[in-house]
């Protein structure tokens, strides 16, 4: 298995893993799909967060205690074959540490260095989620 699903097999702890695929760029496959998000809840991971492109969009849709977001979707299968887990990933203007708190919904993607939700934040299915993050830089061969 690639590097990946290597990290997807491991224990997840409720937390959010952040796959940096160097954003979207002409060719690039998706590099999560929904076999890795079925493996990613069999391991206790609460979403995943992809600066990249993503395929089984519908599916993945579908998933009521799994998040997920990406910038976009690809039908070809991309190139998860290294990386580096627990480092710093940036997205546009914005960097997110590991350990982070990153709260989702349908409008975006809100990071914290500290839990902001006072409670008041549902489930991952239920609309608002929050979950500590675990970055993985890489995602596409050559990329860092």
């Amino acid at each position: 298995p690639n590097f990946l699903s290597q990290v997807l097999n491991q224990p997840g702890q409720n937390k959010v893993l952040v796959i940096d695929a160097g954003g979207l760029r002409s060719g690039m496959g998706a590099v999560f799909d929904g076999d890795m998000a079925n493996a990613a809840v069999r391991n206790g991971w609460k979403g995943v967060i992809v600066n990249g492109a993503i395929r089984n969009a519908a599916q993945l849709s579908r998933m009521t205690t799994f998040g997920v977001k990406a910038l976009g979707t690809s039908p070809k299968k991309g190139n998860a074959a290294m990386g580096q887990k627990g480092v710093a990933v940036t997205i546009g203007n914005s960097q997110l540490q590991p350990g982070w708190w990153v709260y989702a919904d349908g409008d975006g993607v809100v990071m914290s260095q500290t839990d902001v939700s006072g409670g008041s934040f549902g489930s991952v299915g239920g609309g608002t989620s929050m979950m500590s993050s675990g970055g993985y830089g890489g995602g596409t061969a050559g990329s860092t």
